[in-house]
């Protein structure tokens, strides 16, 4: 069924089971001047249970893989990826009762790839898959024309994104040579800023081991997280007793109030802390640390429902956090930011 013309009309089809679904194309510069076909701006693709899937252009869609018949149920994390481009579908006359089913191999889709890591370890030297989660996919360039009855469902992003959600954090130019990942951020960074710990190992999801947890620095000049087995073993602290860690605490007591907690809570990420999603407590901490700096700026005093907007769940992770204790005398040791110098 096709709608209203103009990029926003909706080209439908069902899916066919005798149709080989990866028949694919080399470009789409010859469909409409050859081929009669003209672009539309979403999909719709009825399953074989009659759900009908919407896919618009620059969403995201699951692919079925290579050599796997439609209908077919395969683990989630085995889909291909994909990013909407262009869609193009036979204009509405070749879509006439005669016709049936046979219009729907006349729907091609444009699309960019998601790398899986084992695929983007073949094309990219020293990238190592181990360090990527298993949803984890590297968006690219690499684009392609594919039948659109390959889609299977459209993947939803969450924020923080769930065990079993596909995510991103690279991305993948494969017209360079050689080619290297680059990571994708949400602020404007020098192409010098280092991103890794300092033992030059990316954020691995998959490691649980509380002594790999990772500790962001929240300086503007550094905002880099290193992991807290390195900056032990690297001599990056220091003891309680330190004159930094003295001027950052009140001297009358020892106890925090209620409203100052949350925003002393160290800002972490890891596997061991599987309640808080791969992107750690980031964003709770900050949001507390932005309560708090309001509140002294403007010399106010805390508002009563001062927690209303925070996630109290996520700020509580001091048991989860190992604690450094100096052997010799007993005392617990302050992380320190390798670049900064400052207690983190």
């Amino acid at each position: 069924m096709l709608t209203s013309p103009g990029e926003s009309r909706t080209l439908s089809c069902a899916l066919v089971h005798d149709i080989n679904p990866r028949r694919g194309r080399s470009n789409l510069s010859d469909l409409g001047r050859v081929g009669g076909m003209s672009k539309y701006g979403s999909l719709r693709v009825t399953d074989a249970e009659g759900r009908d899937h919407v896919f618009a252009l620059g969403g995201t869609a699951a692919v079925l893989p290579d050599g796997i018949k439609v209908g077919r149920r395969i683990p989630a994390h085995k889909y291909w990826l994909v990013r909407i481009l262009e869609i193009w579908g036979r204009d509405p006359p070749a879509f006439g009762a005669a016709s049936g089913q046979r219009g729907a191999q006349d729907i091609w889709v444009n699309v960019n790839w998601y790398y899986s890591p084992a695929d983007a370890a073949h094309s990219v030297a020293g990238f190592k898959a181990s360090h990527c989660a298993q949803y984890e996919r590297i968006y690219s360039n690499h684009a392609e024309v594919i039948s659109a009855l390959t889609f299977d469902d459209a993947p939803h992003p969450f924020h923080p994104p769930p065990p079993a959600v596909f995510f991103t954090r690279y991305f993948l130019d494969t017209s360079a040579s050689p080619t290297s990942p680059c990571e994708m951020l949400s602020y404007a960074t020098s192409p010098k800023r280092e991103m890794a710990c300092i033992c030059g190992t990316p954020y691995d999801l998959n490691e649980t081991s509380a002594l790999h947890v990772m500790h962001m620095c929240p300086c503007p000049r550094c905002r880099r997280f290193h992991h807290a087995c390195c900056l032990l073993e690297r001599g990056h602290w220091t003891p309680t007793t330190h004159p930094l860690v003295r001027l950052a605490a009140s001297p009358d007591t020892d106890e925090l109030p209620p409203f100052w907690r949350p925003a002393n809570t160290p800002i972490v990420r890891g596997a061991a802390f599987a309640r808080l999603g791969i992107t750690g407590n980031t964003r709770a901490v900050v949001a507390a640390r932005r309560s708090v700096y309001a509140a002294l700026h403007n010399g106010t005093r805390p508002p009563c429902a001062w927690d209303a907007h925070l996630d109290l769940a996520a700020l509580i992770v001091d048991s989860s956090v190992p604690a450094l204790i100096l052997a010799e005398t007993g005392e617990a040791l302050v992380r320190m930011c390798p670049e900064c110098k400052g207690p983190i």
